[in-house]
């Protein structure tokens, strides 16, 4: 019986001391480049071939994705260009690292990445796709827990 509530209290003690260092440090953004994005759906390569799959290409300007395809299905036609090939160059995520983050039941984070674009008119161009998604970022590992929106594309120079 003393062995059991010697374990309890070194939990609660560890327990207590884990929270009074996320109160300490206080709201802290944490940015990294992600090595693994847990499961498939959510991987930049994945969201891309969505991108082009759903939209029959991509922008060359910049572009609210989640509008163009209400447009889209209203037959008004996009200015989408054929695909011939494409590559992520780099990619972003980030988010809030606080009490409120831990015990949040849906926590968000920021998600960006660069998508090197060589059309089929030979025209070449970088698009940055940007969004939020469910989920919390533990550099370098990214844990999501669902979709947000369909994101924004934005012409890189």
């Amino acid at each position: 019986m003393k062995i059991i509530k010697k374990i309890f209290l070194i939990f609660v003690i560890t327990l207590l001391i884990l929270l009074s260092i996320f109160a300490i440090v206080g709201q802290k953004n944490i940015s990294c480049e992600p090595l693994l994005v847990w499961g498939t759906e959510h991987q930049p390569e994945t969201i891309t071939n969505d991108l082009i799959s759903k939209l029959g290409g991509l922008p060359k300007t910049d572009m609210d994705v989640g509008n163009a395809l209400k447009l889209r299905d209203t037959g008004v036609p996009l200015p989408i260009y054929p695909v011939k090939a494409w590559r992520i160059k780099t990619s972003l995520a980030t988010n809030n690292l606080n009490l409120d983050t831990i015990i949040d039941d849906d926590p968000t984070y920021h998600y960006q990445f660069d998508i090197s674009v060589m059309y089929t008119d030979g025209d070449e161009r970088t698009l940055q796709w940007k969004s939020w998604r469910y989920g919390i970022v533990v550099c370098p590992l990214i844990i999501p827990r669902g979709n947000g929106p369909h994101g924004k594309l934005k012409t890189v120079p």
